[in-house]
């Protein structure tokens, strides 16, 4: 499945804003560490992730520039469980980084052996580093 700019822009359009060391959310907690950043899955079902720097995010066109992971090997944080994100797994991420956008998603089997991103499910949120 193919998602356009417009389908992704729409789903990723709940968006939190953060204090710099957590972002409460309702289905993943992001909190800044010195090494990276953990996440935290508050709900029944494996959520996937991908963590990027906020500007390089917007230079490569916005969120269509994310490939979301759709395999059961991809990023995943297991229910209820919190898993860690090193700096250097964060796409796009240097030094002076003042923002990543952490995206996340559920995938369901597309009935024929592959996988897909669930309906609905991709969300996203701000957090500020400094």
């Amino acid at each position: 499945m193919k998602w356009s700019r417009a389908r992704i822009l729409a789903a990723v359009a709940v968006v939190a804003c953060g204090d710099g060391t957590g972002v409460p959310v309702q289905d993943l907690d992001v909190e800044v560490t010195a090494d990276g950043l953990k996440l935290t899955n508050n709900t029944d079902s494996i959520l996937f992730y991908q963590a990027a720097d906020a500007t390089t995010l917007a230079m490569w066109a916005g969120p269509t520039a994310l490939t979301l992971c759709q395999t059961p090997d991809c990023p995943e944080a297991p229910p209820h469980e919190a898993v860690f994100v090193t700096w250097d797994d964060v796409l796009g991420w240097v030094e002076t980084t003042a923002e990543i956008t952490v995206y996340w998603w559920q995938v369901v089997s597309d009935g024929e052996g592959g996988w897909r991103v669930a309906d609905g499910t991709i969300q996203s949120t701000n957090v500020d580093l400094w």
